[in-house]
């Protein structure tokens, strides 16, 4: 809870580095929509839906691991991001304000990654999506993490790390299973396939985790 309290203030800090805020942005956007770093890198469209007291942003992307069925694949997966966050704010506001800010194209379709990689300079980005290294890396430097050792057999925050959290919560609040589940967007039955793909059904399970 402290270290993702810590994002927020880094994201809301006007006097930190525009690119490290884009990053924490990314990394907010992952850790709220409970996201494999790779499930940011093809996008096809973002939606807000929210205002001052709370609602969601919607990601649709093609490129998840939820599409193992070749039917599947071409369906948009909606990714549902509950807007108000555990510092209290409506956190979308300032994190969507600091992607334009720095030249993030979030206009629809966005048809790439939710942030590309930066290329040094501000507001400049290559073509590629960040991979997961960076995003590890980038997370730990944040949270004043060390990077770890070869053998280190403790806790390693990571990329991964952002998917885990809200989900890992989840389970000790005592959200069901099948909440859990679609949280997760994991396909173990027909039934659940079917609401994962749904934007509406998708929606109830995010306002219980929020």
């Amino acid at each position: 809870l402290f270290r993702s309290i810590r994002l927020h203030s880094i994201l809301g800090d006007g006097d930190r580095h525009l690119m490290d805020r884009v990053l924490v942005a990314h990394i907010l956007f992952a850790l709220y929509g409970r996201c494999r770093n790779s499930d940011l890198l093809s996008l096809r469209t973002i939606e807000c839906d929210f205002d001052s007291k709370g609602g969601f942003v919607v990601l649709t992307t093609c490129n998840h691991k939820s599409g193992r069925m070749a039917a599947l694949k071409t369906r948009l997966l909606p990714i549902v991001i509950p807007a108000h966050g555990v510092d209290g704010s409506i956190w979308p506001i300032k994190a969507l304000e600091v992607l334009k800010l720095a030249g993030c194209a979030l206009h629809n379709p966005i048809d790439g990654p939710l942030v590309h990689a930066p290329s040094g300079d501000v507001g400049v980005f290559m073509n590629r999506g960040l991979r997961s290294s960076e995003v590890s890396k980038a997370l730990r430097s944040f949270l004043g993490l060390a990077e770890p050792e070869r053998g280190f057999e403790g806790e390693i925050v990571s990329s991964h790390s952002l998917k885990a959290t809200l989900l890992a919560w989840s389970a000790r609040f005592g959200l069901t299973p099948q909440t859990r589940s679609l949280l997760g967007r994991h396909t173990s039955c027909l039934n659940e396939t079917f609401s994962i793909y749904s934007r509406d059904l998708a929606c109830a399970p995010v306002a219980e985790l929020q």
